[in-house]
C-alpha cells in the first residue's frame, strides 16, 4: 500500500494503449455518456446534489494532488504551480459546476475538454505505472474535465454560442502570453508554449519549436470549434443566434 503513494515506483510503468489504458478510456466515455442519460431524469434537488458532489471529488483531488508533490518532495516552482491548462481549467470547471455561470461553463466545455481529451490519450505519468496514484490521480482529474462539463452542457442546457468561440480564443491567447512570460522569467515550460514536453504527446507530431506553435493554433481553432458545434443547440425551438442573443418572438 504504501509503494502505491511512493515518490518512486518499483513496477511496470504506464504504457499508452495498454490494456488498463484502453480500459479507463472506456470506463471515462461512459461515464460521460451515461450522466447525461441518467441527469436528464433527476429533478433540480437530485441535479444538484450531484453537482456539488462532482465539485467536491474535484477539489479533493486538485488539493490532493498538491499535497502528495509536497509530502514527497517532488513539488518545484517549475513543474507545480497550477498554470497549465488542465490546472487552471480544473478549477473553472469547480466553481462552473457551483455557481453555472453561463462564462465559466462555456470556458470548461469549450477549453477544457480538448485538453482532458489530449492528456488522456497521452496521460503525463511516467515513470509510475497502474495501480499507482499518480495514474489514478490523473484519470480522475482529466476524466472529470471531460465528465463535469459534459453534465453542463447536456444536462444543464448551457449550450454554447458562437461569441464564446471567439471570446474563449481571445482568453487563450492573452493567458499564454503571459504565461510565455512567466515561463521566461523562472526557466518552466507551463502550457509548452517555450518548447514540447519532454514526455511523448500528440505533440511529437508536429514540426519543432517554435514553428509547431503555429500548426497548435490551427488545432486549437478547430477544436474549440468542434466543442461549440458540438454542444450548441440545434432544434429551432431551442435556437439561440450564432452570436448568442436570444432569438426574438414577434
Amino acid at each position: 500500500m504504501q509503494d502505491l503513494f511512493a515518490a518512486t515506483w518499483s513496477g511496470e510503468p504506464f504504457r499508452l494503449f495498454s490494456w488498463q489504458h484502453l480500459t479507463m478510456l472506456a470506463v471515462i466515455f461512459g461515464l460521460a455518456v451515461g450522466s447525461v442519460l441518467w441527469g436528464r431524469r433527476l429533478g433540480e434537488d437530485d441535479r444538484r446534489r450531484v453537482r456539488i458532489t462532482l465539485a467536491a471529488v474535484m477539489s479533493a483531488n486538485i488539493v490532493g494532488w498538491q499535497v502528495w508533490n509536497l509530502a514527497t518532495g517532488l513539488w518545484t516552482v517549475e513543474l507545480m504551480l497550477p498554470l497549465h491548462l488542465c490546472s487552471v481549467m480544473g478549477v473553472v470547471t469547480v466553481f462552473a459546476v457551483l455557481t453555472r455561470s453561463t462564462t465559466l461553463v462555456n470556458l470548461s466545455w469549450l477549453l477544457g475538454v480538448g485538453g482532458a481529451l489530449q492528456a488522456l490519450l497521452t496521460p503525463e505519468v511516467a515513470p509510475f505505472g497502474f495501480p499507482h496514484y499518480r495514474v489514478w490521480q490523473s484519470a480522475l482529474a482529466h476524466g472529470l474535465l471531460v465528465i463535469v462539463p459534459t453534465w453542463l452542457v447536456f444536462v444543464e442546457q448551457i449550450r454554447p454560442t458562437f461569441m464564446w468561440v471567439l471570446r474563449c480564443l481571445g482568453i487563450l491567447h492573452l493567458y499564454a502570453l503571459v504565461v510565455f512570460v512567466i515561463n521566461w522569467a523562472i526557466g518552466s515550460n507551463y502550457l509548452y508554449v517555450n518548447g514540447k514536453p519532454a514526455f511523448a504527446t500528440v505533440l511529437d507530431l508536429l514540426p519543432p519549436w517554435p514553428t509547431y506553435l503555429v500548426v497548435l493554433e490551427v488545432l486549437v481553432v478547430c477544436l474549440i470549434t468542434l466543442a461549440w458545434l458540438g454542444g450548441r443547440r440545434w432544434r429551432d425551438e431551442e435556437r439561440v443566434d450564432a452570436w448568442g442573443a436570444e432569438p426574438t418572438t414577434a
